[in-house]
């Protein structure tokens, strides 16, 4: 069962200049940052090596809804496989569900695949998941 929308994400080019805009287009603000992301990311996307990032999730006093700015950088000349959510302008939805393993059980009979690996953070888990229809998904654990 999902239990809230966690967040909406973005794949930009440059963070500072993404989170400028929603700030002076939106009033949005920023509640979580973290430069040079790497392990944790790459585990997500199911990389072994090649990808860093910089990330924001902004919000506003209104509502809880966050949105993710992600400014990828490929590494090593690496090229990201087509199914990855990196390229500038490319996003995906992220949803908190209970019974988070129960979930993704129930996701992969409807035809969803993850992408990389579940992977931890120090809110919980979460997982890219590739639908059928080509859109990505991430998916957390919620703890009360």
């Amino acid at each position: 069962m999902v239990s809230g929308i966690d967040h909406f994400s973005l794949a930009v080019t440059d963070l500072d200049a993404a989170i400028d805009f929603f700030e002076r287009a939106y009033g949005m603000r920023p509640v979580f940052r973290e430069d040079g992301m790497t392990d944790q990311i790459q585990s997500m996307l199911g990389l072994s090596d090649g990808v860093a990032c910089n990330i924001a999730q902004l919000t506003t006093d209104e509502h809880d809804i966050r949105l993710e700015v992600i400014e990828f950088r490929m590494q090593n000349d690496v090229s990201p496989p087509e199914e990855l959510p990196v390229v500038p302008g490319m996003g995906h939805a992220g949803f908190w569900v209970e019974n988070f393993d129960e979930h993704i059980s129930r996701l992969k009979t409807l035809g969803a695949v993850p992408l990389g690996k579940v992977t931890q953070f120090e809110a919980g888990r979460s997982v890219y998941m590739k639908t059928e229809f080509g859109a990505v998904i991430e998916v957390s654990e919620r703890h009360s």
